[in-house]
């Protein structure tokens, strides 16, 4: 029941989360220009561009981007929507004397000094009764990829007026990059990174399905009865799905320059629940749950975790598709939250190191003890893959950050997930007629005998007539207390 539970908010913040989300402008940006009295600014992006360098020969053009920018007055019967003022827009490469000098005075300088660090600008006008402005910037790079930065900026607005409705588009491109040339530098390359994502996400779920579902040996008992292999056949699924929405939303991305944030959310939703499942395998084997014992010490406490693990790291995925960073650097690493969430990890990891050397020490069956060593093994892999995390987001040039994380990340979790699947579907798994059977026999019991003897499972005759055809052993009792549901 806690497990159901636990799950059950996961999944229902998941769907609150979705449904806040619309379209994503991922590389194409759009609104409506906030006007304000006086002078304003108005942040609204960043993109990495590629570059080309000196000496290669030039083919067609020595533009490494282009910019698009596309401005119209969406106020009908309004020819002159500027009055008084002036409206530009401004392009900051991240060089010392334009974007990191225009951020550290960005709401106290005038517009004089942000003009004048700016890289490009362009003064936006109608002119000749026209209700739309154009302009294309040539974004030229020789020395290296650079992230360049967009905001508008009105100088010298009155109070009335500020009625204005003025929308705009801007659209970059990497021509340098082929078929992903509406891709950001820092991410382009990660739709090969999330199709072998699926390549190994699928084998391990025809792994787990053969091993729980299909196999002759898999059907009396059913192995898929058996929460370690539900929670196992979830998470390989899980990571199915999310590299799937993640490479529906390139593949939208690439054909119309926006992509959908609700795929990509989607995804992140899918992965998290991979790292969830996990977590629970993991911590519920480590103290012999379901294998050799009924208890489970402090279920709610690290249920709780689990749900709060996964909870942080989706606000600090959704956190920072919303927020407009003014930065390259990665929230989940660098924000407040994303501290919290690695703080978490780490008391996760170490509680579990903790249960799995308890319960190695007090095992008795050999081979059982091996099981327990070779899960110890997997979780420490596991561990160091968030430092490595860390370090790889510290330290990576800012225009290869985001796809060499994303990679660790995704190829990490693959590999400790495929390693798991193994100890649980190999030689050593500690999966035995007895605890799957004892489950379905919980499963099976009437309501009303569910409701009494909860401290111990009937046995004899009674567990025979519960389960016809079964073997005689006596079950192992998993220690169901009064008021707990009879789902497994």
């Amino acid at each position: 029941w806690q497990l159901s539970r636990a799950g059950s908010i996961i999944r229902l913040m998941g769907i609150f989360l979705l449904s806040r989300l619309g379209v994503a402008t991922a590389l194409t940006f759009d609104g409506f220009i906030p006007f304000e009295a006086g002078d304003f600014v108005a942040y609204i992006g960043k993109f990495c561009f590629d570059y080309r360098p000196e000496f290669e020969p030039v083919k067609a053009s020595s533009d490494a981007g282009d910019l698009t920018l596309e401005v119209q007055n969406d106020v009908e019967g309004t020819l002159t929507p500027m009055g008084k003022g002036e409206l530009y827009m401004l392009l900051f490469d991240d060089e010392q004397g334009h974007w990191k000098q225009a951020r550290e005075g960005w709401q106290s300088t005038s517009c004089a000094d942000k003009l004048g660090a700016a890289s490009a600008s362009v003064k936006i006008e109608f002119k000749d009764n026209s209700r739309e402005f154009t302009h294309l910037f040539h974004i030229r790079e020789h020395r290296r990829p650079r992230f360049w930065y967009f905001a508008f900026i009105g100088c010298g607005f009155e109070d009335r007026g500020l009625e204005r409705r003025i929308s705009y588009q801007i659209h970059a491109m990497n021509p340098t990059l082929g078929w992903q040339q509406e891709f950001s530098l820092d991410h382009s390359g990660l739709v090969y990174v999330f199709v072998a994502g699926l390549v190994g996400f699928t084998l391990s779920a025809l792994g787990i399905t053969w091993f729980g579902i299909l196999s002759p040996h898999a059907q009396d008992p059913p192995l898929k009865d058996h929460p370690y292999i539900s929670l196992l056949m979830g998470a390989n699924y899980g990571g199915c799905a999310s590299c799937l929405a993640h490479l529906a939303h390139y593949w939208l991305l690439v054909h119309n320059g926006f992509g959908s944030l609700r795929l990509r959310f989607l995804g992140i939703f899918f992965g998290i629940s991979v790292t969830c499942c996990m977590y629970l395998v993991a911590l519920l084997a480590s103290c012999g749950w379901a294998i050799t014992t009924k208890a489970l010490p402090n279920r709610r406490t690290f249920l709780t975790l689990v749900t709060l693990v996964g909870g942080t790291q989706g606000l600090c995925e959704l956190i920072a598709e919303h927020a407009v960073s003014k930065s390259t650097k990665l929230y989940a690493y660098s924000s407040g939250t994303g501290v919290i969430l690695l703080t978490l990890k780490c008391f996760v990891f170490s509680w579990l190191g903790f249960q799995v050397k308890n319960s190695y020490e007090a095992e008795v069956d050999e081979r059982r003890k091996r099981f327990y060593l070779r899960l110890g093994i997997i979780c420490a892999i596991w561990a160091l893959t968030v430092p490595g995390s860390v370090l790889l987001a510290s330290t990576i040039a800012p225009w290869y950050r985001h796809k060499v994380v994303t990679t660790h990340d995704l190829f990490s979790k693959l590999v400790a997930l495929m390693l798991l699947t193994r100890l649980f579907t190999g030689p050593l798994t500690p999966l035995s007629r007895e605890n799957i059977l004892t489950l379905r026999h919980v499963r099976d019991l009437p309501i009303a005998r569910r409701l009494e003897g909860w401290g111990q499972l009937p046995s004899g005759e009674d567990a025979a007539a519960a389960r016809p055809g079964s073997a005689s052993s006596p079950p192992m009792s998993l220690g169901i207390q009064a008021g707990d549901s009879p789902s497994r």
